[in-house]
């Protein structure tokens, strides 16, 4: 009777455990169908891209052809002539205000077709991301019960992805053709060092041999070290330690890369680029971006004029894994950051690391965590201080600690000066840039004059209007500004005082 109760009750467990089972089974299937279902809409949502992007691209197509056919009929030496016996004033003409009316429609299509081929390719990668993922936990679980045993490899590998590649279009063919015929009018160009220039300037150049040695020559391009296929490393950004600098003894250029989520430094000697001195991990998160801040300098007393005031870190417990601890040695990282050249990167996670520049460069100095990614910083070094942009629309102000401050470690990393640009929708800040007394900050579409000092927004000017605009160089030469837009191929050139563009001739 025991032995009886004992595989009644066994019994009793294995059927409990078969229902569990069970249960878990059926709701797994769900899963996999509500996974299946939501791969299904984002083909669908992928078709209908392709069918938006060709029918655009068509249309900038014929606007291409009715550009070419009026540029044709304006052209006196492609139109055809008239008879004597027809009346020229019956022809049919342009004005001038039609042609640029077209030129902005064709431009308008452009900006909508690079649009939704960057949406495009943005929702592929979501798709082959997410629908794989789903079916592949699922089949790594179960997937003995219902079929044979497969690896990781092949569980990736799922059909509807190269289904859903193949629907891609192939614009190769037609990009090349269509930059073929934009380099037609430059045939008439002289090109040198691979720098285009036009016929009459070339050809004064060519017997001026100081000229020729100034022009900047490519010298090498290959890949950065012995990299394996297995780490693949994105170059994110460079910077170059100042070879004026008395104090740099090396003159060396980082390259911060992204590797498996993490930001990695590559220290190469410009003079031996094949041969990397030095690498390690700085950050454990994307660099975004880098600058050389030279050795100390009088600090200058900043004072914030109509502008919020001091700004209050943001603390490191928020996110304290997306960086490395600080050098334990407080008098000797002091010794670095006041006297000698540092390198400062900001990251995707919003810190910003400091890293001596001459010795010691895998050693964290100090850093600060700002409120959101950091995308540029700019040493002024006019006014000894550093400009640390960041996608709300905020720029940081570091400055120099006075000389009899009891706490001095170079840079006051606790009390930076905090100015918000714009108001309303977050802008990145994309471009910062010195000119003459002032400094140029771009974010968005937008360009703010700031003043130094007496930190106050000077001017503030709208320079290309909708949501996607973004200025993404400013270069000041002379009393100019050159300033490139995305999505925009014009270069413009600003006066550094009227902000207005210089008139011709």
């Amino acid at each position: 009777d025991n032995e009886m109760q004992c595989l009644l009750k066994e019994k009793q467990d294995l059927e409990s455990i078969r229902n569990k089972l069970l249960k878990e089974n059926n709701e797994l299937l769900t899963r996999m169908q509500q996974s299946e279902s939501l791969s299904e809409a984002a083909s669908n949502k992928v078709t209908c891209l392709e069918v938006e992007n060709k029918n655009i691209f068509d249309k900038m197509m014929e606007v291409e052809m009715r550009v070419k056919l009026m540029q044709k009929m304006q052209d006196p030496v492609l139109a055809p002539k008239p008879s004597e016996a027809e009346d020229r004033f019956s022809e049919k003409r342009f004005t001038r205000g039609e042609m640029d009316k077209v030129i902005r429609e064709k431009n308008m299509y452009k900006e909508k077709y690079l649009e939704l081929q960057e949406d495009l390719s943005t929702r592929y990668v979501e798709v082959q991301n997410e629908a794989p993922n789903e079916k592949s936990k699922f089949w790594a679980l179960f997937g003995g019960l219902f079929a044979r045993k497969r690896t990781p490899s092949e569980v990736s590998s799922i059909p509807e992805d190269k289904k859903i590649m193949k629907k891609l279009p192939d614009f190769k063919e037609d990009n090349k053709n269509r930059l073929a015929r934009k380099r037609t009018p430059m045939m008439s160009r002289h090109f040198i060092q691979g720098w285009s220039l036009p016929h009459d300037v070339a050809q004064q150049s060519l017997t001026d041999m100081d000229f020729i040695q100034s022009i900047p020559a490519p010298i090498y391009c290959g890949p950065l070290g012995s990299l394996d296929n297995e780490r693949k490393s994105l170059v994110r950004c460079c910077a170059t330690a100042d070879e004026d600098d008395p104090l740099t003894t090396r003159y060396m250029t980082w390259v911060c890369c992204e590797r498996e989520g993490q930001g990695e430094v590559f220290v190469v000697d410009p003079a031996n680029p094949t041969e990397i001195k030095h690498t390690f991990t700085a950050t454990k998160s994307s660099i975004i971006c880098i600058a050389y801040v030279p050795a100390a300098s009088p600090p200058l007393e900043l004072e914030m004029v109509n502008l919020n005031d001091d700004a209050d870190p943001v603390s490191d417990s928020d996110n304290e894994s997306d960086s490395f601890e600080v050098c334990s040695d407080i008098s000797k990282s002091e010794d670095l950051m006041l006297h000698k050249p540092t390198f400062w990167m900001g990251t995707q996670s919003g810190f910003v690391a400091i890293h001596s520049a001459v010795e010691q460069c895998d050693t964290l100095l100090n850093r600060v965590r700002l409120k959101d990614s950091v995308l540029e910083i700019r040493h002024i070094k006019k006014h000894n201080v550093v400009l640390v942009g960041c996608a709300d629309s905020s720029v940081a102000i570091f400055s120099k600690l006075r000389p009899d401050s009891p706490t001095s470690r170079g840079w006051n990393m606790d009390n930076y000066k905090l100015v918000m640009l714009g108001k309303g929708m977050p802008l990145p800040v994309s471009v910062i840039a010195p000119v003459e007394d002032n400094v140029w900050v771009a974010y968005g579409g937008n360009i703010a004059v700031l003043t130094l000092p007496n930190i106050s927004i000077k001017e503030n000017h709208v320079f290309a209007e909708g949501e996607r605009s973004l200025v993404t160089h400013m270069v000041p030469i002379g009393h100019g500004v050159w300033i490139a837009c995305r999505f925009n191929s014009v270069l413009t050139l600003l006066d550094c005082n009227t902000h207005a563009t210089p008139p011709t001739g």
